[in-house]
């Protein structure tokens, strides 16, 4: 039996990005890069905000409650690894 994930809506793997084209105007949201000045703190301050991460991010998940609204994703084993969670 295949176990069932739970559709993730903001993965759009293939799928046409212009659906994102102007629904965030007026509002403010964050880029976060993986970088080694990143801090888990800063994470945690805009936790509910809107916000963008890529690839590795995914190492720092575990140490804070913040999680990026959108993810951009370079590289295929990244995504194989997104669709598993």
């Amino acid at each position: 039996m295949k176990k069932q994930r739970k559709e993730n809506p903001h993965l759009h793997v293939g799928k046409d990005l212009n659906v994102f084209k102007d629904t965030k105007i007026g509002k403010r949201c964050f880029i976060v890069g993986n970088g080694p000045s990143l801090a888990i703190d800063d994470l945690n301050m805009i936790a509910g905000e809107d916000s963008f991460a890529s690839n590795g991010i995914f190492g720092l998940l575990d140490k804070t409650v913040w999680r990026p609204t959108y993810y951009f994703l370079g590289i295929r084993i990244m995504q194989i690894r997104l669709e598993k969670k």
